[in-house]
């Protein structure tokens, strides 16, 4: 997948796994087996120790919220507002976050010198990352369960309530100081590890593995510099490494308020990625489906009057109406997995014939215009392309775009989402949608045939 590289491979959505840590023993215990020697409560956690030389989970939780202000300074707390300025290698930037204890955040990160920008929001129950297109793509309970552990920042206190098992595990060295090693198995996703110094009862490390489209990134954020925030003692440097780099992140402003929930509840962006994200109702004939008015009616407004062929002749965009299916394909000539994928659906197209039952249009992340033509004419596309001038003010890549191409979208008469690169923020691919499409007559042996 062709993408963005930037602080936010780091941040967001990194795909390769970091080196082990020397400071760090890994070896996470599957989730059904938490820990060795822990006792099992009522409602089935492991909520002690691993041995009776080890500390219970809440007695490190009770010792970092004393050390770090007291359970009533604690309780006081509503929310944060908080800016920061982060550091990879040559790049820098800001980090301004505003959280309450509800798990509901807004956190919006730029670059220096750059337009680049990216954002992260939850309302509570649901959590989405905006891209630097503006596009926003729904967040797995996984990542909204790691998300929210990072952003409340009361989180610590109650880290009990994440857990499905949790329990100490033994004594680590870093940095030449003795830890408490916590390993949580969350209601959702993999374990992690929290580390807890044993002379100040800080917690000075989270370990995690943040799911991607390819193999899970390993994670480690490390706190230092506790300094006050009123009553209470919170890290105003975090260092977050991965195999892509270490960012480091130095608190310039915080304030403890209570943040509006308005501040913090699911905006359009938002708003219109959950909808995209909700399975479609597939029938058992795609061509028998009809809208109420004409098909691909919203699609064809959004691109405007005209189409346009590789040879740059205009074509009335209501072409799309005699169509039951559209494949919207997101490419780009610059994107090698896209000069890979797109023979594939060259061929597909040419075999299937003048009667086929869909069209296939072309959305473009070329640098020119006629760098777009170049790779359709060079491509052999016989198809249509949104004209390039129209494609970012269309909003068609907000709309079902993805974090990166190649992406395949297919839609119904209804422009309603039958199948698509990204399922649930997972990029699996365009294969996986044109093989879906191939099967639409129940076609399934080419489509098997086809591999991945």
């Amino acid at each position: 997948m062709c993408g963005h590289i930037s602080v936010a491979a780091v941040l967001l959505a990194a795909t390769t796994a970091m080196a082990q840590s020397e400071l760090s023993p890994k070896g996470t215990p599957a989730p059904s087996q938490p820990a060795v020697g822990g006792v099992v409560d009522a409602n089935g956690t492991l909520s002690t120790k691993a041995s009776e030389s080890l500390p219970d989970v809440k007695e490190l939780i009770e010792a970092y919220v004393q050390a770090t202000g007291g359970s009533a300074a604690w309780a006081g707390l509503r929310g944060l507002e908080s800016s920061w300025v982060w550091s990879l290698d040559t790049e820098s930037g800001t980090l301004n976050i505003k959280a309450d204890v509800s798990g509901a955040f807004r956190s919006e990160m730029a670059m220096n010198e750059s337009e680049w920008q990216e954002s992260q929001g939850c309302d509570g129950k649901q959590a989405w990352i905006e891209d630097a297109a503006a596009v926003c793509h729904v967040a797995s309970e996984a990542v909204r369960t790691q998300l929210q552990m990072q952003y409340d920042p009361t989180a610590v206190t109650h880290l009990m309530s994440y857990a499905k098992a949790v329990t100490t595990s033994g004594e680590v060295t870093i940095a030449g100081r003795p830890t408490w090693r916590v390993i949580l198995v969350p209601k959702v996703g993999s374990s992690m590890y929290f580390f807890f110094d044993q002379e100040t009862n800080l917690l000075v490390r989270w370990e995690f593995s943040r799911p991607t489209g390819g193999s899970p990134v390993l994670v480690e954020r490390g706190f230092n510099d506790y300094q006050p925030v009123g009553s209470l003692m919170i890290p105003h440097t975090i260092r977050e490494r991965s195999r892509a780099g270490t960012v480091e992140f130095k608190l310039e402003s915080v304030s403890a308020k209570e943040i509006p929930a308005a501040m913090l509840a699911m905006d359009e962006c938002a708003k219109e990625a959950f909808a995209l994200a909700a399975p479609a109702t597939r029938s058992a004939d795609q061509d028998s489906h009809r809208s109420d008015g004409p098909m691909h009616e919203n699609l064809v407004k959004l691109i405007g009057p005209d189409l346009m062929t590789a040879s740059g002749q205009a074509i009335d965009s209501r072409v799309l109406n005699d169509v039951p299916n559209v494949l919207l394909y997101f490419s780009a000539k610059w994107c090698g997995p896209c000069r890979r994928f797109t023979p594939q659906l060259v061929n597909y197209y040419e075999e299937t014939g003048a009667d086929r039952d869909f069209a296939v249009v072309l959305v473009s992340s070329d640098r020119s215009a006629d760098n777009m033509l170049e790779y359709m004419k060079g491509s052999k596309m016989n198809w249509y392309t949104v004209p390039y001038e129209r494609i970012q003010p269309s909003g068609i890549k907000q709309a079902w775009g993805g974090r990166g191409i190649p992406n395949l979208v297919w839609l119904g008469p209804a422009d309603q989402v039958i199948e698509r690169s990204y399922v649930n923020g997972r990029y699996v691919g365009p294969n996986h949608v044109l093989n879906a499409f191939k099967t639409r007559n129940g076609d399934s042996a080419e489509a098997s045939a086809a591999g991945s």
